[in-house]
């Protein structure tokens, strides 16, 4: 997909009083257009809102239909970190391609950053980075080149300036190994267990103030669908298990 920028139903608002309303249009990259409008008709906050500065009330902005995946190993953990976010990514668009480099190490910001800076020179403008000391590099190239990422493992959102981290996937290491050991006492430890959403394993922190408050509403009522289902499939097993 060539560079462009996107614009889908965008509104912004301050206070009470509406900028923009439902405002659409696509622009291929070198492609030139003229913005018209009388003064305070909403010109300025438009190209704000844009470029990253202003956040919308509602609506989309991609810039480049691409997104970037940064992994440190090829192991099955990662490999799912990674299937995950492409699967995610097309549950939301088919026409965003997403850029995946596992770098093969977890202990190298300097090739973290490197990776990063080629990505967003490819066109790229999120990444997710799951490699630990080498995401470190992908989260200071973001913060120094204004691109947005997601965090990993903990709320990464003090480690990027300006919002760019728009959240992170937080995994509460602690709780997953103490559940097991709750298990193990209760005499109910064996077999596959896969912690999650459902138990607190896995949290998403708090959202930037880059996102659009109508996204985070989308992505709290799908975590909380998620959840609701994966506790009702337990609750299900857990009654034919009584039954046998």
């Amino acid at each position: 997909m060539k560079n462009r920028l996107e614009i889908s139903d965008l509104s912004l608002a301050y206070g009470k009083r509406t900028i923009l309303e439902h405002i659409s249009f696509t622009l291929a990259a070198g492609e030139a257009v003229a913005l018209c409008g009388e003064n305070g008709s909403g010109k300025t906050t438009l190209l704000t809102a844009a470029a990253g500065i202003l956040r919308p009330t509602h609506g989309k902005i991609r810039r480049s239909g691409k997104v970037g995946y940064v992994g440190g190993g090829n192991n099955t953990t990662q490999q799912s970190d990674k299937n995950a976010f492409i699967d995610g990514v097309a549950s939301v668009s088919s026409d965003i391609e997403v850029k995946t480099v596992i770098t093969g190490t977890f202990d190298d910001s300097a090739l973290g950053k490197e990776t990063a800076i080629a990505m967003m020179e490819d066109g790229v403008d999120v990444i997710l980075q799951t490699c630990d000391h080498t995401g470190l590099g992908v989260l200071e190239a973001c913060s120094e080149k204004g691109v947005y990422c997601l965090g990993y493992t903990s709320d990464q959102s003090g480690l990027v300036s300006d919002g760019l981290c728009l959240t992170s996937m937080m995994v509460d290491i602690p709780r997953m190994i103490s559940s097991q050991i709750d298990l193990i006492k209760a005499g109910n430890y064996g077999g596959q267990s896969f912690p999650g959403l459902h138990d607190g394993v896995v949290s998403m922190a708090p959202f930037s103030d880059k996102v659009p408050a109508d996204v985070a509403e989308k992505v709290n009522a799908e975590i909380q669908e998620r959840v609701d289902a994966k506790i009702a499939e337990g609750e299900e097993i857990i009654a034919q298990y009584k039954e046998a």
